[in-house]
């Protein structure tokens, strides 16, 4: 019996430092155990980008807290922004001028034109009474004091031919002159009006050297080269001292007459 137990020692010693090395050979030959996954590990992540946004966007300023002070909250970071200046508006671009067009440019008895004239006329007596005619060579100015209206003032020298003795005259004579019908190029007026006129000798013969002269007639006007008109009319001509002579006898005639309109 005592023989026997020391081999059974010596086998079970042997079996042990078998299974010894064996669970050694195991434990060195296991895989390594895995790393934790992403998944893991977002949650710690998360919280980790929330307090640097957090961090960005609030500066926490917080005072320490004692029984005099309040609690300060975090308040949120103020930044001024300097704005982008508004670029000033380009320069008005103002339109290229273009060349007055001839309804722009002012008409010929509008309202507020002056012009002047020169005219020669010729008249001869109407009635049997006499035989007598005269010239006249004078010159006028004009004013428009409403569109196509104008006020005239004329100075005429007259020479009087007549079966007693000649004689020359000096007429300061008003007219009115309406332009009924008025196109760039021509006109057709009605004037009307008098004047006095002294003279060397009794106009007619047998009358006074001192007259009236009423007068009115028709006329044309004509455009020419810058801004010139010409002239041409007809009038009903009288002479007459108005009875203040002893005798007044008075002489009626056509007239007709010419004249050259300018701008003043």
């Amino acid at each position: 019996m005592n023989n026997g137990t020391p081999r059974n020692l010596t086998v079970y010693s042997g079996a042990i430092a078998l299974a010894g090395l064996l669970l050694t050979q195991v434990i060195a030959t296991a895989p390594a155990a895995a790393e934790p996954s992403p998944a893991m590990t977002s949650e710690p992540e998360l919280f980790s980008a929330t307090d640097r946004l957090g961090a960005a966007v609030f500066d926490s300023q917080t005072t320490p807290i004692d029984e005099k002070t309040p609690l300060m909250l975090a308040q949120p970071r103020t930044e001024v922004v300097q704005a982008a200046p508004f670029p000033s508006p380009p320069p008005a671009i103002e339109p290229p001028e273009l060349p007055e067009s001839p309804e722009a440019e002012a008409r010929f008895g509008d309202r507020g034109d002056d012009r002047w004239y020169i005219q020669g006329a010729a008249a001869t007596h109407i009635d049997n009474q006499e035989n007598g005619q005269f010239g006249m060579v004078g010159a006028g100015i004009s004013h428009f004091f409403v569109a196509r209206h104008s006020i005239n003032g004329e100075l005429n020298s007259f020479y009087f031919s007549q079966n007693g003795d000649d004689a020359v005259g000096l007429n300061l004579a008003v007219l009115i002159r309406s332009h009924l019908v008025r196109q760039p190029n021509w006109s057709l007026y009605i004037d009307g009006g008098a004047g006095v006129l002294g003279s060397t000798d009794d106009v007619p013969s047998d009358g006074s050297p001192f007259n009236f002269t009423p007068q009115a007639g028709i006329g044309a006007t004509v455009g020419l080269e810058n801004n010139r008109r010409l002239m041409v009319g007809v009038r009903w001509h009288h002479i007459s001292n108005a009875n203040t002579f002893d005798d007044n006898p008075g002489r009626d005639s056509i007239m007709g007459y010419v004249g050259l309109n300018l701008p003043r």
